[in-house]
Formats: structure tokens, C-alpha cells, sequence
């Protein structure tokens, strides 16, 4: 998969993803800082703070689809996570 399979999901349709396929089919990656992640967190993220994503894209899995968690939404300085995941081969993504 590639650049043109990246897509933003919702938490809704995140959940569906997540019945729909089995853990080990993919990866789910919260990047928001620590004490964020400790406040509460999606059960099965890892947390991967977004100022290490760059030192750690080799860690990725080929063979999973990632799933980025961040709270873009509200935070603007985030928002350039959505760029760095197309140019990554990144499949989903959620706000």
C-alpha cells in the first residue's frame, strides 16, 4: 500500500477497523506526549511521542497497517503528522 491509501478515520470508524481485523494486522501508535498518553489512551497503543517518530520510522512494520492516534484536532502544531505519514506509506490515520 501507498501514499493514495493514507486515510483519516474517525474513532467510530476506527472501532469497526479494530472488529474487523485482527490485532496483529496492525499497529496502533499514539503520539501525543506522556503524561497525555498516562491520562488515557486507546487499550493496545503504543506510545511513540511525535518528536521521536522520525528517529523511530524504521521500527514500522511493513507488514501491518499503521494506525497514528493524536489529538490534531485540538493541538495545530500536530497537524503537520498528516504530510509526514503520506510520504511514510502510512495507511490510516485518526483525529
Amino acid at each position: 500500500m501507498g501514499a493514495k491509501d493514507f486515510e483519516n478515520v474517525t474513532s467510530e470508524e476506527l472501532k469497526h477497523y479494530q472488529q474487523a481485523h485482527k490485532e496483529k494486522e496492525y499497529r496502533l501508535i499514539d503520539v501525543r506526549q506522556p503524561d497525555e498518553y498516562s491520562d488515557g489512551h486507546i487499550p493496545g497503543a503504543l506510545l511513540w511521542p511525535l518528536d521521536e517518530l522520525e528517529d523511530r520510522v524504521s521500527e514500522l512494520p511493513q507488514e501491518q497497517d499503521i494506525v497514528f492516534t493524536a489529538a490534531v484536532a485540538r493541538d495545530p502544531k500536530r497537524r503537520p503528522l498528516s504530510p509526514w505519514m503520506k510520504t511514510r506509506h502510512c495507511k490510516k490515520y485518526i483525529i
